[in-house]
């Protein structure tokens, strides 16, 4: 989104939310104040997730158009733990591991994990669960429906912008972008069909595309907050531990003492 940047203001006392009339299911909405206070909500109110579980769908969709489906279930202590297992016809075809210890990938087909483009999906589900879409260094915002938050990534190969569009009156993240120095898109991930649970809004499909390859993870009922299995960030037997990845840096966030689980 192109606009002219915001200027910097002392953030004032959040605003309360509005809510939307009981018995409906919209989602609930926040009087503009500045950028700074809509970051300060989105952390606050991305607190409240203690931890994320539940049976979902995946599709992968690989450069020459084959589309995989997968039965999957996910769990998550956000924002550096996640489990991510999908199976096929009864028999386990994925397993995605992220702890802060590091990233463990088990698959018997290497196209589903080139599809998922691992590292980057999971720099933009930081993205989705934390409320902080990025270290920010400025906001573009041309006072319309959205405004951008956009930081910058160095890597031994240069320097990648990364950039979170955010939705104006829900202050809900809706798309994430890395971009390389041309400004050329290495990654998309598309959050939608956001739905509040017991006051939780929750995207119910992220998409994410790169380089022709396509992944979309669905889920129908999250549950938010419960505790599950107690091994549930314990890496697979046989996995492959692929990287000491990190996600985006904590701010407020404090370490968790309750014990998480993962997917059954």
């Amino acid at each position: 989104m192109s606009g002219r940047f915001a200027s910097t203001h002392t953030a004032p006392a959040i605003a309360a939310v509005i809510l939307v009339p009981a018995g409906c299911q919209s989602l609930p909405t926040y009087p503009w104040i500045d950028t700074e206070t809509a970051m300060v909500h989105m952390s606050r109110r991305a607190e409240e997730v203690h931890t994320i579980a539940g049976r979902c769908g995946l599709a992968f969709t690989n450069e020459r158009g084959e589309t995989i489906r997968l039965d999957a279930a996910i769990a998550a202590r956000p924002p550096d733990h996640l489990r991510l297992r999908a199976w096929k016809l009864g028999h386990a075809a994925f397993d995605l591991l992220l702890t802060p210890d590091g990233l463990w990938v088990q698959t018997r087909d290497e196209d589903l994990s080139s599809t998922l483009d691992v590292e980057e999906f999971l720099g933009a589900w930081t993205v989705a669960v934390t409320g902080r879409p990025t270290r920010a260094v400025t906001y573009e915002d041309d006072g319309g429906r959205e405004f951008t938050v956009v930081g910058r990534e160095e890597h031994g190969d240069g320097s990648r912008t990364v950039r979170c569009v955010i939705e104006r009156s829900t202050l809900l993240p809706r798309r994430y972008t890395l971009q390389d120095e041309t400004g050329t898109e290495l990654y998309v991930l598309q959050l939608d069909r956001y739905r509040s649970f017991d006051g939780i809004a929750w995207p119910t499909r992220m998409t994410g595309r790169a380089a022709g390859r396509v992944f979309v993870l669905e889920m129908t009922n999250p549950i938010f907050n419960e505790e599950t299995a107690s091994d549930a960030f314990t890496p697979p037997h046989g996995a492959v531990r692929r990287s000491a990845w990190q996600p985006i840096p904590e701010t407020s966030r404090s370490a968790r003492s309750s014990p998480h689980g993962a997917p059954s």
